[in-house]
């Protein structure tokens, strides 16, 4: 069995032992480990939100509403465990800490339908633009278009 799957499973356990979390109807549903280390699942997506671990079996979660989205936004981690939002007015940085920042490259802003991360550990973001579709490279400090569909 692989191993972020046994990280997986096991976050869910600690999950069953929460009280439920209802801020606007149905509870979230979990849908993927975004990164991981020894002690197990560092940030979670959901189906709306992301739950980010501060200590053993304790987890902080994070609603859309942090980034002025209602629904959920596209999330990926870079290598160092921050992830990126592709929230609706542009992509962000959520720290491992809960901080949320703005992306400092101006090439962030507007909205991206998805934000991906390859088995290498890159990340990168598909968004709508005046000519159609872009694909950028995202890390930390930069975004590069990399593809434009003109």
């Amino acid at each position: 069995m692989h191993r972020g799957a046994l990280h997986f499973g096991a976050f869910l356990l600690t999950l069953i032992a929460c009280g439920r979390a209802f801020a606007h109807g149905f509870p979230p549903v979990a849908y993927a480990v975004l990164s991981h280390d020894a002690q197990g699942p560092r940030a979670v997506s959901f189906s709306s939100g992301v739950a980010l671990r501060l200590g053993p079996q304790r987890y902080q979660y994070i609603c859309p509403m942090v980034w002025n989205d209602q629904f959920a936004s596209p999330l990926s981690a870079l290598p160092d465990g921050t992830i990126v939002v592709g929230a609706t007015d542009g992509l962000l940085l959520l720290g491992v800490d809960g901080s949320l920042r703005p992306h400092p490259d101006p090439a962030a802003v507007g909205r991206s339908d998805d934000v991906v991360r390859s088995p290498r550990g890159n990340v990168f973001s598909i968004r709508p633009s005046a000519q159609g579709t872009e694909v950028l490279a995202v890390d930390a400090q930069t975004v590069r278009v990399l593809w434009k569909d003109t």
